[in-house]
C-alpha cells in the first residue's frame, strides 16, 4: 500500500518551537524503533480530538519472516491488550530517515480513536517464526480530548470594555454562575485528587504519571469522579469551598499536579474535562464552591541546558534528544527554549521554594523551581498572554469559582497585576461574579507577602506568615502568643484586606499539626485538644481559615527526606499526602500517633465533629465572618483573647478565648464589664456592659471540659477554660446560642 499520511489535525509548523529534525529520537528494543520526521505526528503529538485518525510510523530492524503488530488498550480492561497487524510501507515511498539502515523496513498502524475524550496506550512488537515475541520496553500515550494543543486555538471573543480597556477570553463552554456573595462566611478545604477517593470507571494507567500504589512518589489512582461521590461527605464537615490540587497532564513525577505538560488538557489519569465540570455542577448544588489550582511560573523539567564556548546557555528539549520519557509539552506553539529562562551560572543559588526567602522575591525569579523546574519567561508579551489565556481557559470550560495561584513569589510582580487585574474583569464580564485569587507566597515576612496582595490586587493570600507564627509560638514554642497579637495588631495593615487571607495549620508542604504535637507528648487525647484550639483560631477570626484533607481523620504525616546517589539529603513531602481511601500496599510511616486511626471518611470522629462545629459557628455569626478583630485581656499573657466585632451596629459582637499552649485548666480574675470592654468602638460596648450587667454574656461555643462564663453578684465576669479550652461568648439576648461543642 502507498504510505500516506491522515493526520487528525492540520499539519502546521511549529511556528516558534524547533520541531524534531531527521536526526529526531528513536526508540529501540532490539529490533523496533519508533520514527517521527513530522511534529504533527505522534508521538511528538499526542494529544487529539475525540473520533480522530492517528497514524504510527516505525521501523523494525532485520525482520525478515517476522510479524509486526502493534497492541492498544483501548475500550480493554485493566491490563488486557487488544493486537492489530501493522503494515509495510514500500520502499520506494518510505520516508527517509537516519535511522533507517540497510535491512530496516518501515511500518504503518492506522489506529480509530474513540468517540469520547479519554486516552489509550499502544506498544510495537515483533512474533518471530518460531513465536518468540518482542515489544517495545514501554507503552505510547496517546490523549483524546476537546482542548487545544496550541494557544490560538483557545479563542479570545470581546465580551465587555472595563476601565477603558477591551475585556476578552474563550465563550463559556457551560453556564456560568454567580460566585458566593461573602467568601468570608466559608470553610476552606484542600485536597490533592490523586490521594482523595478513588472510583470504579478510573484508569491510573492512562497517564504519563507513573502508577505504584505502593510507592509514596507515584500516583494511586484517586480521580474527579472520586472526589466528586465524596461531596456529602464534605457537606457534612460544614465545608463551603473546596480547593482541588492542578489537573493538568503531568509527566511521570506529577502525580501531585504541580509538573504540568499541557497547560488546556486534564490528566486522563483524574477523568475528563466533563468530570471536573459534573463535580463543580454537583459541588454548587451542595452549597460548595470550587476553587483550582493552577501553574503558571512552570513547566514540567523538559530542557536540558548546556554552556556553548561563548558562555551562553542553549537548551535543547529532552524529547529530541531520545529522552521519550519527557514528552514534548503543549501548547506547540511556545515549544521554544528562548521562552524560559536558563539556570543561574554555576554556584548561583536556585530558587529551592522552601520559604526561607523573605525579601521581595529577588533570587526567586527568574531560575527554574527547586533547580530543575522550566521556568516562564512570564516578561515577554507572548508568554504573559499565553499563560492569561489559559487562566480564562480554565473559567471558560468549568465555572469553577476561583484560583489558587502557585508560587507567586517565584514570578515577577507585573505579570500579577497584569493577570489579576485581566482575569478578574474576565470573569465579570461572562457571569462569574466573586471570583477569588488566592495567592501562594510561601514566605515568612508579611510585608514581602503584602506587596503582591496590595500591589497585584489578588482577593487573598496565602497565610504564610499567620503559619509560621502559629507553629513557633504553639508547637515549638520558639516564640511567645504576643508575636501572634503583633502580628494580629500591626503586620495584618500589610495586605489589601487581610480578612481574605486564607489560615492553614498544615498543608501538602508542611508537617501536619499533629505530628509535631505527638512527637512531644505521645498522646492523642491532648494533641486532639491542641488542634481543635488551633482550628479555634483560625475558623473564629477574621481570615479565612482552610482545613487540609485528613485532618478531620487526625492525619500526622510528617515531611520527610530521601537520599540521592551521591548521598545528599533532599527533603520530600510524600508523607503528608495520606491516602484517604484505604490502600495496603502502601507501607505508609503515619507519624508517632499512627493515623489513620479511624475507617475511610468517617464523619463521627472528635476533630470531624469539632470541624463541623466550628464552620456553623462560623456561617451563623456575622461577628466572626463579617467583622473586625480587637484584642481582649491584655493582662492574660498565656491566653490568647479577642473580640470579634460585626460592621453592622445592630449585630451581637463576641468574645473569643483560647488556651493556645494549654496551660489550663485556667479561671482569670473577675473582670468588670467596662474594664473588658474599654477599648472597643461604641455602640458595641455599651451593648458589651449592659449585656454583661444584664446576665446576657452567653456560651455560644465551647471546646474542652471546664469551659465556663459566670457572672458574680457584682456583675463582674469569670471565664473559666480547660487545657486547650475554646470559649466564645456573644453578649446580645437576642437568638438562641449556637449550641454547645462538648
Amino acid at each position: 500500500m502507498d504510505w500516506t499520511v491522515h493526520p487528525a489535525a492540520p499539519r502546521d509548523t511549529l511556528s516558534a518551537g524547533r520541531p524534531p529534525g531527521p536526526d529526531g529520537p528513536v526508540e529501540s528494543s532490539d529490533r523496533i524503533r519508533e520514527l517521527f520526521t513530522d511534529p504533527t505526528l505522534v508521538p511528538a503529538r499526542w494529544l487529539f480530538p475525540p473520533g480522530a485518525v492517528v497514524d504510527i510510523l516505525f521501523g523494525v530492524r532485520g525482520c525478515d519472516g517476522a510479524e509486526v503488530r502493534l497492541r492498544h488498550d483501548l475500550s480493554c480492561e485493566p491490563g488486557v491488550w487488544h493486537e492489530i497487524p501493522a503494515q509495510r510501507v514500500p520502499e520506494d515511498v518510505a520516508p527517509r530517515h537516519p535511522a533507517l539502515q540497510q535491512g530496516d523496513a518501515a511500518y504503518h498502524v492506522r489506529l480509530q480513536g474513540p468517540a469520547r475524550e479519554g486516552a489509550m496506550r499502544y506498544q510495537v512488537g515483533t512474533v518471530s517464526p518460531s513465536g518468540v515475541v518482542t515489544w517495545m520496553p514501554q507503552a505510547r500515550l496517546l490523549v483524546f480530548a476537546r482542548s487545544p494543543w496550541r494557544s490560538d486555538m483557545v479563542g479570545a471573543a470581546a465580551m465587555a470594555m472595563e476601565g477603558g480597556r477591551k475585556v476578552s477570553g474563550p465563550v463559556p463552554r457551560t453556564t456560568m454562575t454567580p460566585g458566593p456573595t461573602d467568601w468570608r462566611r466559608r470553610l476552606f478545604y484542600s485536597l490533592m485528587l490523586d490521594r482523595f477517593a478513588r472510583d470504579a470507571r478510573a484508569a491510573p494507567e492512562h497517564s504519563f504519571v507513573r502508577h505504584d500504589p505502593s510507592s509514596l512518589f507515584a500516583s494511586h489512582g484517586g480521580t474527579l469522579a472520586g472526589a466528586r461521590d465524596r461531596l456529602d461527605y464534605l457537606a457534612a464537615l460544614g465545608v463551603g469551598a473546596v480547593i482541588l490540587s492542578p489537573v493538568y497532564v503531568n509527566d511521570p513525577d506529577g502525580y501531585h499536579g504541580y509538573h504540568p505538560l499541557s497547560l488546556y488538557t486534564v490528566d486522563p489519569r483524574l477523568g475528563t474535562m466533563a468530570d471536573l465540570r459534573t463535580l463543580v455542577r454537583e459541588a454548587h448544588k451542595r452549597d460548595i464552591a470550587v476553587v483550582l489550582d493552577v501553574v503558571v511560573n512552570h513547566m514540567a523539567p523538559s530542557l536540558v541546558w548546556s554552556r556553548g564556548a561563548d558562555g551562553a546557555m542553549n537548551a535543547t528539549f529532552r524529547y529530541v534528544t531520545g529522552d521519550l520519557d519527557t514528552p514534548l509539552f503543549l501548547p506547540e506553539d511556545f515549544r521554544d527554549p528562548a521562552f524560559f529562562h536558563p539556570p543561574p551560572p554555576d554556584g548561583d543559588a536556585a530558587a529551592d521554594g522552601d520559604g526561607s526567602d523573605d525579601g521581595d522575591g529577588d533570587g526567586l525569579v527568574g531560575v527554574p523551581l527547586f533547580g530543575f523546574l522550566d521556568d516562564w519567561r512570564t516578561e515577554m508579551p507572548d508568554v504573559r498572554a499565553m499563560l492569561i489565556a489559559h487562566l480564562k481557559y480554565w473559567i471558560a470550560q468549568t465555572d469553577i469559582d476561583g484560583f489558587r495561584l502557585d508560587a507567586v513569589r517565584h514570578v515577577d510582580l507585573d505579570f500579577w497585576t497584569t493577570a489579576i487585574r485581566d482575569v478578574s474583569a474576565y470573569a465579570r464580564a461572562i457571569g462569574k461574579t466573586g471570583f477569588l485569587t488566592l495567592g501562594e507566597h510561601a514566605g515568612e515576612d508579611p510585608a514581602a507577602v503584602g506587596v503582591y496582595s496590595k500591589q497585584a490586587g489578588f482577593s487573598g493570600m496565602i497565610d504564610y506568615p499567620l503559619f509560621y507564627r502559629l507553629t513557633r509560638a504553639v508547637v515549638h514554642r520558639a516564640a511567645p502568643l504576643d508575636t501572634l497579637r503583633r502580628y494580629w495588631r500591626d503586620d495584618v495593615w500589610c495586605y489589601r484586606d487581610s480578612r481574605y487571607n486564607l489560615g492553614f495549620i498544615d498543608n501538602q508542604d508542611t508537617s501536619r499539626f499533629l505530628h509535631a504535637w505527638g512527637r512531644r507528648f505521645g498522646d492523642r487525647d491532648t494533641a486532639r485538644a491542641a488542634l481543635a484550639a488551633a482550628l479555634a483560631v483560625l475558623v473564629l477570626g477574621p481570615g479565612l481559615a482552610a482545613v487540609y484533607y485528613g485532618t478531620e481523620q487526625e492525619f500526622s504525616g510528617e515531611c520527610g527526606t530521601w537520599i540521592d546517589a551521591d548521598g545528599d539529603a533532599h527533603p520530600h513531602d510524600a508523607y503528608v499526602r495520606e491516602d484517604m481511601f484505604p490502600n495496603p500496599d502502601c507501607a505508609w510511616v503515619h507519624g508517632p500517633l499512627n493515623t489513620p486511626a479511624f475507617p475511610p471518611y468517617d464523619t463521627d470522629t472528635p476533630t470531624f465533629r469539632t470541624i463541623a462545629h466550628l464552620a456553623a459557628a462560623r456561617r451563623r455569626t456575622p461577628a466572626v465572618y463579617a467583622g473586625n478583630r480587637y484584642a481582649a485581656l491584655p493582662w492574660e499573657p498565656d491566653i490568647l483573647a479577642w473580640f470579634m466585632v460585626p460592621e453592622d451596629d445592630t449585630a451581637e459582637a463576641v468574645l473569643v478565648l483560647v488556651d493556645l499552649l494549654g496551660i489550663g485548666p485556667w479561671a482569670g480574675a473577675p473582670v468588670d464589664p467596662v474594664d473588658l470592654a474599654r477599648d472597643l468602638p461604641q455602640p458595641h460596648a455599651r451593648r458589651i456592659v449592659c449585656g454583661a450587667s444584664a446576665g446576657d454574656a452567653r456560651l455560644l461555643v465551647s471546646l474542652g471540659d471546664g469551659v465556663a462564663c459566670e457572672r458574680d453578684e457584682g456583675g463582674r465576669l469569670r471565664f473559666r477554660l480547660g487545657r486547650h479550652g475554646v470559649a466564645m461568648v456573644g453578649f446580645s439576648a437576642s437568638g438562641p446560642g449556637l449550641g454547645l461543642v462538648a
